[in-house]
């Protein structure tokens, strides 16, 4: 499964994308939304109209799933994805860095079976003495993410880091070699 808006979904197989379409019996079988088909599902579908539509009539168990809650009064779960096998959870280091959310996040990744991997982001906008409480408090959590090493770190900082993860200049190096050329 490719895509999913409101009712429409779209399937994807070894030779090409086509639209698909629940059966009555898949819709009927279900006992709530998420039961249906999301993106990342694998389904077992028939063809029909030469090829060009298809039925679904089968979710095959899934390995791992996000979800959040429902809006609304009653308790339910919207599926967002399923068979993830890593999320990754971008937090800005700057004005937005929330720890509870980040939580929350945290949380809804591991209730279906994803690793999480935390990358920070921003982290030249703020000091060394703040980089180093927020990253305190990240790995502080009572869920233990993955963060890869120096994600957390600012890299336009370290020139080293910078050259590995890239074989183009930043910007700023771009300008800087530009205009020692010219003087």
């Amino acid at each position: 499964m490719t895509a999913v808006d409101r009712g429409r979904y779209v399937i994807r197989d070894a030779e090409d994308e086509l639209s698909a379409e629940p059966t009555g019996r898949l819709l009927h079988a279900g006992e709530t939304s998420a039961d249906l088909p999301c993106i990342g599902d694998w389904v077992c579908v028939s063809r029909h109209d030469h090829g060009n539509h298809a039925s679904i009539h089968g979710v095959l168990p899934r390995a791992s799933f996000l979800r959040r809650k429902s809006a609304g009064r009653n308790i339910g779960f919207q599926m967002l994805a399923a068979n993830i096998d890593i999320a990754f959870i971008v937090q800005s280091c700057h004005f937005d860095f929330n720890v509870r959310r980040l939580e929350r996040y945290l949380v809804m990744v591991r209730e279906g079976g994803i690793e999480p991997i935390i990358l920070l982001t921003k982290t030249d906008l703020i000091g060394a003495d703040e980089l180093e409480q927020r990253m305190r408090l990240t790995t502080a959590l009572p869920i233990s993410p993955r963060i890869p090493g120096n994600a957390a770190f600012p890299i336009a900082r370290t020139p080293a880091n910078r050259a590995a993860l890239s074989t183009e200049p930043s910007p700023k190096e771009h300008w800087k070699r530009r205009i020692s050329r010219t003087i």
